[in-house]
């Protein structure tokens, strides 16, 4: 068995803004609009993340303006049930994963939705 993996040199999110000590408005607003665009594919394939942060996004590269990736699915789930016959519903999560910095107050409460990860992402925002 083999596993081929992209090879992403850039090193991590978290990595980049640590090294700069802060990011411009311009380069933030870059960076997150990439960060949504992920999360909106996930979540348009039924996909939450749940447990997004700065360590599990990186760079392609380390050029400047290098795109980002999304990456750790570990504690990932669909939020979508099939009852068969391309039917089914949106289903509440209930078990409490993620990193507790970045953790929406419904994850704490065990009964929460994708949104989550709009939290997430707006905590690595701020």
């Amino acid at each position: 068995m083999f596993l081929v993996l992209e090879y992403l040199d850039g090193g991590e999110l978290f990595d980049y803004i640590t090294d700069r000590d802060h990011l411009t408005e311009e380069e933030s607003a870059i960076l997150f609009k990439q960060m949504m665009s992920a999360i909106i594919y996930c979540h348009k394939n039924r996909i939450c993340h749940r447990d997004l942060k700065p360590d599990n996004f990186m760079l392609l590269s380390k050029d400047q303006n290098a795109p980002i990736k999304l990456i750790d699915f570990g504690l990932s789930r669909s939020f979508y049930k099939f009852h068969g016959e391309g039917k089914g519903e949106v289903v509440r999560m209930e078990t409490r994963v993620g990193t507790s910095l970045y953790m929406a107050p419904e994850v704490l409460r065990r009964n929460y939705s994708s949104a989550c990860d709009t939290w997430s992402l707006g905590v690595i925002l701020y």
